[in-house]
């Protein structure tokens, strides 16, 4: 009796064989997701689907030399319901093939759905086992159909650009790079309100009328994507932003500023620009006879990239006046964005959360009042200790040379 049980489970195992198999030809591969609220309070899902027929001639997204100009790499497919999950069903009557979700590179939302609360929409995202956690979410500035429909002669959609952008978000650190999962994690933390990246189209300032301009297989378009600045949410609902500075300035105090060129300003026009190689942060609660007080220490670590003035950068006393510089200038920007998100009544920070997790008895009697009564008028000390680790090629900066010869 054994032996045949044992023979039914292998066979079981080995004979179920594809019962789930979903062919390619049968699948619209879904890159991008947005959500909009119309009017009528009805859910506007647009997806934004990847055509691979349109690349074996070019297409716009990714352009050969003879390719059609009207030929696309990607079309988008937009469907209204009274809930996400409704909407997604109408989607799929409106497509060819079953969508398919799982190789979705972005969500996207619109400001309009970000001011009236983000609840009632991710919670299918959060739901659904096709839709993956990792990818990231972002805020739209502008209309949602003319983001997704901007051309790039280097990327094959809109939805791939972005997340290029975002494998590069180091190299400047202007904006946070939150996945849906971490977005979703914000959103039901005690003390901590959630953030997201901002986007948006903008004019391409490089563009030229050519002669000859609309013979040309690729175009300069006319518009492109710029990634800048930070969405900052309160109890689900958007309620602000934070430019490019104090975008930074958070990052700062998350310990997430991985690159970017920092600008010293000496005084007297004189400027050195420091490339940032990492960071570290740690935020402190203490509790005084007056309420909670924070201090924000943070360790970051750089080179000198640029000396744009006379400087002797193998002077030990220069080096400290750079390191001191550069401390300020980063205690500067972090300031700058405790103050907006004060102003905004958003502790973005995680303020709270750290509260939570060193004294949780004082977090519950200051839960309720916290962002509007405790958090505007929190008391923060930042801490910055910065080092400059490398200066080049060079000991002396360049202008310092020139003058020493007396030119």
């Amino acid at each position: 009796m054994r032996c045949l049980l044992a023979c039914l489970t292998v066979g079981f195992l080995l004979l179920s064989g594809c019962w789930d198999m979903r062919e390619l030809e049968d699948l619209a591969f879904v890159t991008a997701v947005a959500v909009d609220w119309t009017p009528g309070r009805e859910v506007r899902l647009i997806a934004q689907v990847f055509n691979p027929r349109a690349l074996a001639g070019g297409a716009q997204g990714a352009i050969t030399p003879g390719a059609s100009i009207s030929s696309k790499s990607y079309r988008n497919y937009e469907a209204r319901g009274k809930t996400v999950f409704a909407a997604m069903r109408e989607l799929a009557l409106k497509m060819p093939k079953r969508p398919y979700f799982a190789q979705s590179r972005v969500l996207l939302l619109t400001e309009e759905t970000a001011r009236q609360g983000v609840a009632e929409v991710l919670d299918f995202f959060e739901r659904s086992v096709e839709i993956r956690k990792i990818i990231p979410i972002f805020v739209v500035r502008g209309d949602i159909l003319e983001f997704l429909d901007v051309p790039n002669p280097h990327d094959i959609c809109p939805a791939t650009r972005l997340e290029d952008l975002v494998r590069e978000q180091s190299r400047t650190s202007f904006f946070p790079a939150v996945t849906l999962g971490e977005f979703l994690g914000m959103l039901v933390s005690e003390g901590q309100e959630a953030y997201c990246p901002v986007v948006r189209v903008e004019r391409n300032p490089t563009r030229k009328l050519r002669p000859g301009e609309l013979l040309d297989p690729a175009p300069e378009p006319a518009m492109e994507i710029k990634v800048g600045g930070t969405a900052v949410f309160r109890r689900g609902r958007l309620v602000g932003f934070l430019n490019e500075q104090e975008s930074r300035g958070l990052l700062w105090t998350k310990g997430k500023v991985g690159g970017g060129a920092l600008v010293l300003s000496l005084g007297g026009n004189k400027e050195v620009t420091v490339d940032v190689l990492r960071s570290q942060a740690r935020i402190r609660p203490h509790l005084t006879p007056y309420g909670p007080k924070f201090t924000v220490e943070i360790r970051e670590e750089g080179n000198v990239a640029e000396a744009a003035c006379p400087l002797d950068l193998s002077k030990l006393e220069v080096m400290r006046q750079l390191e001191a510089a550069q401390a300020a200038a980063i205690k500067e920007e972090v300031e700058q964005a405790l103050r907006r998100a004060k102003e905004l009544k958003a502790d973005i920070f995680g303020f709270g959360a750290a509260l939570h997790r060193h004294y949780p008895q004082e977090w519950k009697k200051l839960k309720q009042k916290w962002p509007e009564e405790v958090f505007p008028y929190l008391e923060v000390e930042v801490k910055v200790d910065a080092r400059l680790r490398r200066t080049g090629l060079r000991s002396k900066s360049l202008p310092q040379e020139i003058k020493l010869i007396g030119r």
